[in-house]
């Protein structure tokens, strides 16, 4: 059996022309093409529905905000979380002698800071608290502050009165170790104790009385105001000596039991021989330099206590002759002889004035 292939069809140019018959309706099938069927893109509808997302985003973004502030401000204000200023715990109660109380304190620290009468826990910024504390004379440092639920409280090392003056114009100054200027009206030089008092003749008022400066004056032919020297180092030695006495307790005895301390008139002189103190029974000492400013080969304040102490201890050898005095040395407590060969000065004026050495 003879087997052949079946005539081949002859094709056209298009492959596929009349293998599919169109239809009369008008409706056409067409080749896919990927590349040539994807719709142009209209940049500004996308630009619009873009800008539109975004302000809506923004507008969700601020209203949320705003309620959150809200929020946050109506959960300040709530009395829970108020604290008066006058309500303020201090950790360490003001001293006995402080007139006026803790009341009166934070009335004037709130005034002077320029708080509101109430503050907010949730607002409290603890630098500028401390800041607002600081700037009171009483004020030496802020320890710490510190807050819980409706309370706030403060650690506060308050400046200590150690000596006090009567000004020229007749107005009392009190005086801390640094000889800073304190408020006299704040003080109860009687619950104080230990107070010691300052004497100089002719010593200038101070160009700054604003409470909490250091006591500053203006030389004569000076262009502008110093540190008034003579007060700083009595200052520190009158905080020295009342420490010391404090230490001692009430069985210190007379002897050694200080209450003036003489500044001499004389700058020079001042600075040659140094501080006199008196002591309960009148008797006069020639100290020296103030503590912690001492000379190579002079005694330091505590060598310097010691030796008062051991002198102390001998009643009969403490009969001074009007004004002779004591003087400090390397050697121990030496005796000054000032009236062979002359009388004998008043009293006021060896206090007004130290003699000469």
């Amino acid at each position: 059996m003879e087997h052949r292939e079946p005539p081949r069809i002859p094709l056209g140019d298009r492959r596929f022309d009349g293998a599919i018959q169109e239809p009369k309706s008008g409706f056409r099938l067409r080749t896919f093409d990927p590349f040539r069927d994807r719709r142009r893109i209209d940049l500004l509808r996308a630009g619009l529905i873009a800008a539109a997302a975004m302000a809506a985003v923004a507008l969700l973004l601020y209203v949320g905000s705003r309620a959150a502030i809200a929020a946050v401000h109506w959960l300040h204000v709530q009395s829970q979380y108020q604290v008066t200023f006058d309500k303020i715990e201090l950790v360490r109660e003001l001293p006995s002698w402080y007139r006026g109380g803790k009341r009166e304190f934070l009335g004037r620290v709130r005034r002077e800071s320029g708080h509101a009468e109430s503050i907010s826990q949730l607002d409290v910024r603890p630098d500028r608290l401390a800041l607002a504390f600081k700037l009171d004379p009483w004020v030496e440092e802020v320890l710490k502050v510190s807050y819980s639920p409706g309370r706030i409280s403060l650690d506060l090392k308050i400046r200590e009165p150690v000596a006090w003056l009567k000004l020229a114009d007749g107005q009392p100054q009190i005086v801390d170790g640094e000889g800073r200027l304190l408020p006299a009206e704040d003080v109860d030089i009687e619950s104080a104790g230990g107070l010691l008092r300052l004497t100089c003749v002719g010593l200038s008022l101070p160009s700054d009385r604003r409470p909490g400066v250091v006591w500053k004056s203006r030389p004569q032919g000076a262009d502008s105001d110093q540190v008034e020297e003579r007060i700083v180092a009595a200052a520190g030695l009158a905080r020295f000596l009342k420490r010391e006495l404090q230490a001692a307790g009430p069985g210190a005895s007379a002897a050694v039991r200080m209450i003036e301390i003489i500044l001499s008139s004389d700058v020079s002189d001042f600075r040659k021989r140094g501080l006199f103190i008196l002591n309960s029974e009148g008797t006069e000492f020639c100290w020296g330099r103030a503590p912690g400013s001492e000379a190579p080969k002079e005694p330091t304040a505590r060598e310097k206590w010691q030796m008062l102490l051991n002198w102390e201890a001998q009643p009969h050898s403490r009969k001074l002759t009007e004004p002779d005095y004591w003087v400090v040395s390397p050697r121990g407590l030496l005796l000054v002889c000032t009236h062979e060969g002359r009388p004998h000065r008043p009293v006021e004026a060896t206090r007004s004035k130290p003699p000469p050495g």
